[in-house]
């Protein structure tokens, strides 16, 4: 397994004759100020604001596999999670939606974004959609807590991230219901980078 970290150059250009920023294995991009983009995901509504941050988090995720594929790595399946999350992190970079860090809470695994400045419908779909392209397997993704600025994301099943967010939506406190999630008490937390 390689342990080559994410490598932004040549990531994106900027083909100022022909008037066209690409990202690396993309089609061209247009830069759009993200309070802009906000706003539109509130004007488009639940479903085109999942819509779009699924094709973003497909696109990103993508990205995030190809650049874990090398000579001594033919595929992506050999990297660890956290690997490619160090790899998404560089693309949530790169479009400019916060920086992107992961942490352990017991078998949870939570993904931060510190400063989150994209829709909150929008950034669970492109985390749920990007983490389907390194796992090939259907991902729920519930917003737990947001404190001093950080957002914290449960990435687990579809299942569980609706009872999750049941449960929250009844007042529970987000580390008692990632404990139960887990199986009670041996779910403490392990905080940190994952």
């Amino acid at each position: 397994m390689t342990d080559a970290p994410f490598d932004p150059t040549g990531a994106v250009t900027f083909d100022l004759a022909s008037g066209r920023v690409s990202m690396k294995n993309s089609p061209p991009r247009v830069l759009v100020p993200s309070e802009q983009l906000n706003a539109l995901c509130d004007a488009a509504g639940e479903d085109a604001t999942r819509s779009l941050g699924r094709a973003m988090g497909e696109s990103m995720g993508q990205r995030a596999v190809a650049s874990l594929v090398s000579e001594q790595q033919p595929t992506a399946a050999e990297a660890s999670i956290e690997r490619f999350i160090e790899h998404l992190a560089g693309e949530f970079a790169l479009v400019g939606l916060g920086v992107l860090g992961a942490e352990r809470w017991g078998h949870a695994m939570l993904l931060t974004i510190d400063p989150a400045v994209g829709n909150d419908g929008l950034i669970r779909a492109i985390l749920a959609s990007a983490l389907q392209c390194a796992t090939s397997q259907e991902v729920g993704c519930v917003k737990v807590a947001e404190t001093a600025g950080v957002h914290r994301y449960l990435m687990t099943s579809p299942e569980s991230a609706a009872r999750v967010q049941r449960e929250l939506g009844e007042g529970k406190v987000w580390g008692e219901v990632l404990v139960q999630l887990h199986g009670g008490a041996g779910a403490a937390q392990s905080g940190g980078d994952a």
